[in-house]
């Protein structure tokens, strides 16, 4: 598509339904990876008429909003007047054509611009330019070449693969693993760890946010583990391993957030039947945080500062999934484990090295059976969530 076909579409964009919905998942996910916050300086590029800017505008201080359809741009200068908001600008920009500017965004995000893009390696090396330090690069589009070219930044195949798969997709998932398997010669471990996540009432949950809960938590779990399983069984020690808490059937685990409860709940049931299935070949366990871990779902979504300063660092799951996959795969397998009280086990002693926020109390995740296993010693959960 050309710049002037783009401008002739600009009025009418907005109206597109699934370009809308398209916009609101992709800042639905940014806000969850992303600890964004309102001092932080972002770039869309390719901004189209910002539908991703405004779903992000609310978490964010100053956007520019950068695209090369003059028709685009003046949509999205026609929002950003009418909305009032002074953070925001539209400019034409091109990062090929123009000087490009040194650390001057703390956070650069682009949905499906870069397939228009022949040159992914030049336009990457501009965002490299562009961003601060530390900063954050969020790219949403169709062609999977474009992922792998991003997973190069941070290290050759042998270290990293970036793949394009929708665990809601079959085709994906098994072309995901294919990859996997081409890239690594085989797969030792597959980690369930991709979640959405919507605590609603019954009657304040969208249909399309409950299908798909269910079709990332539960089915996609399922789905990965089914066409990871027939690679699993050629190597010495696999696992599979389920962020996904212990099957305690209890009411206030599901009340106001029944949908959400059923999805990750969903994925404890898919470890529990796949270790009676794979006992004595494939370890398949479920891993659970005691405290809320410091991630950008809590800040952004699940809590906020208060809560991420109550948490724990993502270093105490990694910990104990190290751990884990160290086990013999024949004999350690259908455990439902708490972080803390696994790795207790495991000789730690220290878990004071885990607080984000020393000082603060700390704060209990959701789905953690009432003492059991208990806190290991010294630990405390005192803190109050976000209920």
């Amino acid at each position: 598509m050309t710049t002037t076909d783009f401008d002739a579409r600009a009025e009418t964009w907005d109206d597109d339904p699934a370009k809308v919905e398209r916009a609101r998942a992709v800042a639905d996910e940014i806000a969850a990876r992303v600890p964004l916050s309102r001092t932080m300086r972002a770039l869309e590029y390719g901004c189209g008429t910002g539908l991703l800017s405004f779903m992000l505008r609310d978490r964010l201080g100053d956007i520019t909003l950068a695209d090369v359809s003059e028709g685009m741009l003046e949509v999205a200068a026609r929002k950003i007047e009418a909305a009032g908001d002074a953070s925001m600008r539209a400019v034409k920009l091109d990062f090929f054509a123009e000087p490009v500017p040194a650390k001057a965004f703390d956070v650069i995000y682009s949905l499906m611009t870069l397939h228009h893009i022949p040159d992914t390696a030049g336009i990457f090396e501009r965002f490299r330019s562009a961003l601060a330090s530390p900063g954050y690069l969020c790219i949403a589009d169709l062609d999977a070449e474009k992922a792998a070219a991003a997973a190069e930044e941070i290290g050759t195949s042998d270290v990293a693969i970036g793949i394009a798969a929708d665990v809601t997709d079959e085709a994906a998932v098994q072309a995901a693993v294919d990859a996997c398997v081409l890239a690594f010669g085989g797969i030792d471990i597959v980690v369930n760890n991709a979640s959405a996540v919507s605590r609603t009432p019954v009657v304040e949950t969208d249909m399309k946010r409950y299908d798909l809960m269910q079709a990332i938590n539960t089915r996609g779990a399922f789905m990965v583990s089914k066409y990871a399983i027939p690679h699993l069984e050629k190597v010495a020690n696999p696992h599979i391993l389920m962020n996904s808490p212990p099957l305690d059937m209890q009411e206030k685990w599901f009340a106001g957030t029944t949908g959400y409860s059923i999805a990750k709940f969903g994925m404890s049931l898919v470890a529990l039947g796949l270790a009676g299935e794979l006992r004595g070949k494939i370890a398949v366990n479920a891993l659970w945080p005691r405290a809320t871990i410091a991630t950008a779902a809590i800040k952004n979504l699940l809590g906020g500062d208060r809560v991420m300063r109550m948490s724990r660092t993502p270093e105490i799951m990694a910990d104990a999934a190290y751990a884990i996959f160290h086990k013999p795969a024949k004999s350690f397998t259908g455990h439902f484990l708490i972080d803390d009280s696994f790795l207790a086990g495991e000789g730690v002693t220290d878990f004071e090295k885990y607080r984000a926020m020393p000082g603060e109390p700390l704060a209990g995740t959701f789905f953690v059976p009432d003492g059991d296993p208990p806190p290991p010693p010294g630990v405390s959960i005192s803190g109050k969530r976000w209920e």
